[in-house]
């Protein structure tokens, strides 16, 4: 049986969001350069006040759309049909924002720095790799297992460098990327992946590919947002829901009870001190699971010892 994972990178692999970090790498090469990044975030909230009100009514919390059926490839899309259509209606707003730094070329002719850049970024730690991740991802290669990341960032050499693992290569990386030519970005993106659901559409990609090439496959999703809950859902994965109550009490809140509505008991089980890992209540087909993790340690002992009792390390 292989391993597929399939991972988020923000705030998933990274301790933080990293998109902002890497939009400064024009101002690393050039601190002149105009205009400043504060008139692409007042952009993008243009964007969100210009569109949000108009977005499609979304069914909340997620988990009573399931009620207690089993998750299937018969009934997911009709389930959380609501929330596809919003996750779909929400491009118009990522969409602003990229036009605007594609219009004012903010990364055209950048030639390839991001090394350097990504030294001086881990220097003065405005990225973080999370603690357990490196011996996991060394964990999987080991058993020659499959590993991805499936993120809305903007540059596959940004997170390759970031990871900096030689087994990593651009073909198992996906994101909102930037297009390079003779290695310069010339300001243009994909624009392909820059919501839920269409991480969604690539997930189903990765499936397919990968079904046709191992036998006996079993994927794994993880992800820290509500940008990834529909693959966290998507019922050919075990999806792991990654975040730790501890580090981020509000987002933790937010996700569980408000977009998710997870039940209370699972909730004050995973709120222990020394619980790092559950299996939520939530059936889908095949046998695939759903699960709340902390730490990347316990992902590892979930999928190489099929542990779900996982304590945190003192």
């Amino acid at each position: 049986m292989t391993n597929v994972i399939i991972s988020d990178f923000d705030e998933t692999i990274t301790k933080k969001d990293s998109i902002l970090v890497f939009g400064q790498l024009p101002y690393y090469k050039d601190p002149e350069k105009f205009p400043k990044w504060t008139h692409y975030t007042d952009n993008y909230m243009q964007g969100w006040n210009k569109y949000s009100n108009q977005a499609p009514l979304r069914r909340l919390p997620l988990l009573d759309s399931v009620s207690t059926e089993t998750i299937s490839h018969d009934n997911y899309t009709t389930l959380f049909s609501k929330e596809i259509q919003y996750q779909d209606y929400l491009r118009k707003i990522e969409l602003h924002s990229t036009n605007e730094l594609s219009r004012l070329n903010h990364f055209t002719g950048i030639k390839y720095l991001i090394p350097e850049y990504i030294n001086h970024c881990f220097n003065n730690k405005s990225i973080e790799i999370k603690d357990g991740f490196q011996p996991f991802l060394n964990c999987i290669y080991s058993h020659n297992d499959i590993f991805y990341v499936l993120s809305i960032n903007w540059s596959r050499e940004f997170i390759i460098e970031v990871i900096n693992n030689e087994r990593l290569t651009k073909t198992n990386v996906f994101c909102n990327a930037l297009e390079l030519k003779d290695s310069e970005y010339n300001g243009c993106f994909s624009n392909k992946l820059l919501t839920g659901s269409d991480k969604m559409l690539y997930l189903n990609h990765i499936i397919k590919e990968q079904s046709k090439q191992k036998n006996g496959c079993k994927f794994w999703y993880v992800g820290d947002s509500e940008t990834d809950l529909l693959s966290i859902l998507h019922p050919s994965v075990n999806g792991i829901l990654l975040l730790d109550p501890s580090e981020n009490m509000t987002k933790f809140k937010n996700i569980v009870n408000n977009i998710l509505g997870l039940d209370q008991n699972s909730i004050n089980k995973f709120l222990r001190d020394n619980v790092s890992i559950i299996q939520l209540p939530i059936e889908k087909c095949n046998k695939n699971g759903v699960y709340l993790a902390k730490t990347w340690d316990s992902i590892e002992n979930l999928l190489y010892n099929g542990n779900i009792t996982y304590h945190k390390k003192n």
